[in-house]
């Protein structure tokens, strides 16, 4: 049955907005500019860049069964945003408002990120403006696969409500108001113009696919492993984690990419990868402190 939504529910709904912008892939006119916006191809970094590598752990197949072994390999180039470019649609002025920001990632194990082991499976990084840049070649090692094709980007803000999974962690004053409500809140939702959509955005709010993602952020960065079943925390503990976890906040969620020709990248089952950040340290920059989750069906 349908809970009707009061003016006073809907309006603290409405309060936990945010801005999020949109990413879209197209293929772009070559060459691309310096510290242009654009996802593969050859990365523009300083010259005295070190390559990020993954020294963690991933699966491997036997034939017969999954397990643990040690990963050393290079990450991949993802994507960079000029974020000059970025500051006009960055609503809430969280961001750097120049230099370029660049993601990096490993596409060959793709760590899920829910171990302390997963660390440095992700990187980002934040170059300001003035820093001087060069097309960059990929290391030996790194496998040709794993040289993404070149796009260019389109960025949209558009608004974005949480995913009812989080209000819980978000508005916990408002469950009792809630309950029932799960049709309204979509509806809400797709008025605002802010369906789920499992696409490339910043800012903002996940669309879930599985569970909320900010306490698990939390419980790694604390150094449990999420993948091991029940962490067996106190009461308090988990009081602390809950608490803690409204200081992480999405600083990309990356969907499936697809040129629309013979190229598509997509991870596990229709997933996203999420980078997460604490708020304070994206207002420090710290964006190597940035945690990286995986989420498929």
């Amino acid at each position: 049955m349908k809970q009707e939504m009061t003016p006073a529910l809907r309006e603290a709904l409405e309060k936990l907005a945010r801005n999020r912008i949109r990413v879209e892939y197209r293929p772009g006119e070559e060459p691309f500019r310096l510290g242009a916006s654009k996802f593969g191809g050859k990365p523009h970094l300083p010259a005295d860049f070190d390559w990020p590598w993954y020294h963690g752990e991933k699966l491997a197949y036997n034939g017969k069964e999954f397990s643990k072994v040690k990963a050393d390999c290079p990450l991949s180039f993802l994507l960079q945003i000029d974020l000059g470019e970025l500051t006009p649609l960055d609503r809430d002025g969280l961001l750097p408002k120049d230099g370029l920001l660049s993601f990096f990632y490993e596409l060959d194990s793709q760590p899920w990120g829910y171990s302390p082991a997963h660390g440095g499976g992700a990187r980002v990084y934040w170059f300001p403006a003035g820093t001087p840049l060069a097309e960059t070649g990929f290391p030996a090692e790194l496998e040709e696969d794993f040289h993404l094709p070149e796009l260019a980007l389109e960025l949209e803000a558009a608004p974005c409500l949480p995913d009812w999974s989080d209000l819980e962690i978000l508005a916990p004053e408002l469950q009792e108001q809630l309950e029932g409500a799960y049709d309204r809140y979509d509806e809400m939702k797709k008025e605002r113009g802010c369906p789920s959509e499992f696409a490339s955005h910043l800012l903002g709010y996940p669309d879930l696919i599985q569970n909320p993602m900010a306490p698990e952020c939390e419980q790694v960065a604390r150094g449990y492993d999420c993948g091991r079943g029940p962490l067996g925390l106190s009461l308090e503990e988990q009081a602390e984690i809950d608490a803690a976890a409204k200081d992480w906040i999405l600083l990309f969620q990356m969907g499936t990419v697809d040129d629309g020709k013979d190229f598509e990248l997509m991870y596990g089952d229709c997933g996203c990868l999420y980078f997460w950040i604490r708020k304070q340290d994206l207002a420090d920059r710290g964006f190597h402190k940035v945690w990286t989750l995986l989420q498929c069906g």
